[in-house]
Parts: C-alpha cells; structure tokens; sequence
C-alpha cells in the first residue's frame, strides 16, 4: 500500500515544479528578465513565495525579500539598493507597492500581483460599454477607457488586438481556444 504522505509529497513536489518553470518562463519571455536581473517579493509567507523565488533563480535572477510591514519610504529605499526592476506583491500589500515602485522607476508593467485573478469576462464587459467598440477605436483610448473604470490590478497589459469575428459556440460562449489559436497564428508568427 502507498504511504499517503509520500503520495501528497509528490503531489506537492509536481506543483512547485510545473509551477516554477511556469514563472520562469514568465519572467523571461514576458517580461524580459534576464541573468542578473533582481525580483522584489512583497508578501507575508505565502502559498506561491516560493515557487516565485525559485523561478527567479531558476531564470538566472536575484531576489529580494521585502518585509511586509514596511512603509512605501523603506521599500523604496529596499528596491534601490537591490536594483530591483520587477516587484510582485499581494493584494493586500498593492497600495504601498505600486507607490514606492512609482518612486523607484519600476515599470508598471512590470508590478505583478499574487492572488489576483481577473475574470475575462470582466474586462469583456467594460469593453462593450465604449460606444463604438463595433466599429474602430485606438488602442490607447480603449485601454484609457477600461483603466478609469476598472482597479490597477484588473487593467489591461497585455494589449488589445482586433479581429473581424470573435468566434463563438452554437450556444453563443466564446471558443477561447480558438480565438488564442488566431492571436498566436497571426501575431506570433510575425515575430
């Protein structure tokens, strides 16, 4: 018989790896962290701390550990020694951080927050408010749009891309895999 405990080790073993490598890849190909880069962490013990340190390390990165008690003036002070050019932080923590990585020139797009899943639907629904999303509209001014409606976290950063069709099920839900497909056929490839 299986010892119970060595199964839910491997389970949890299974986790920390897929996700790690799920970071690490993130973190090069998305955000362009490189060997040397330095990765703050803003966040009481947590559940994913430190599977994001080890994909820090595991792409070639340094991390910085800042306490969570701090005030926006000491993790200021903690991001410039370090050189920190990325931060992931809590919800909790996300007032304070986006304020001291403001301070330190860390791009906001490269603020990430633990904890935070923003439903698509979501930010579908915003969109569909603006009065000529059917026809055209630039893309600043779509993003503009969502950001004065929406909190930081739920901001769109990804960009925004237009198709003539959103493909869709008979039942009238959004066949996502499809619509992802066409993004990666049609915008990937080109790079």
């Amino acid at each position: 018989m299986t010892n119970p405990s060595l199964s839910m080790l491997r389970h949890i073993k299974n986790y920390l790896l897929v996700n790690l490598k799920e970071i690490q890849r993130d973190l090069v190909n998305k955000v362009g962290f490189k060997r040397g880069d330095v990765l703050a962490i803003h966040s009481p013990n947590h559940l994913d701390y430190p599977i994001v340190i080890l994909g820090a390390i595991a792409a070639g990165g340094k991390v910085t550990s800042i306490n969570s008690s701090y005030t926006a003036h000491e993790i200021i002070h903690q991001l410039k020694d370090s050189g920190a050019s990325v931060i992931i932080v809590i919800p909790l923590l996300l007032t304070v951080a986006i304020k001291a990585a403001a301070a330190t020139n860390i791009s906001e797009s490269n603020n990430f927050y633990l904890g935070y899943q923003v439903a698509p639907a979501e930010l579908e629904s915003v969109l569909l408010t603006y009065p000529s999303i059917a026809d055209a509209a630039i893309k600043e001014e779509i993003k503009e749009f969502v950001s004065q409606r929406v909190s930081n976290h739920k901001r769109l950063r990804g960009g925004v891309y237009f198709t003539d069709q959103i493909p869709k099920s008979p039942s009238g839900k959004i066949l996502r895999r499809l619509l992802r497909d066409r993004f990666k056929k049609k915008y990937i490839s080109k790079l």
